[in-house]
């Protein structure tokens, strides 16, 4: 699971580099809005990156089964 959600945060601070460039050359995209939208992208790849929000250290130890599990 943390390898996904780390693939998918890559992907999206991918997606928003990709964007800069390509909106780079265009007058018709305030570079306000852009800049705007870049945060929210980042900040939504910060949340489902599991080092970045904190998410792994729930997956570095591996689960205790149940007591009833252990007789």
């Amino acid at each position: 699971m943390s390898g996904e959600l780390l693939r998918q945060s890559q992907d999206l601070r991918a997606l928003v580099v990709a964007v800069r460039l390509a909106m780079q050359q265009r007058a018709d995209v305030a570079t306000q809005s852009l800049s705007a939208w870049e945060e929210w992208a980042l900040g939504e790849a910060d949340k489902l990156d599991p080092i970045m929000s904190g998410q792994i250290m729930s997956h570095l130890y591996p689960p205790v089964p149940p007591a009833e599990e252990m007789q």
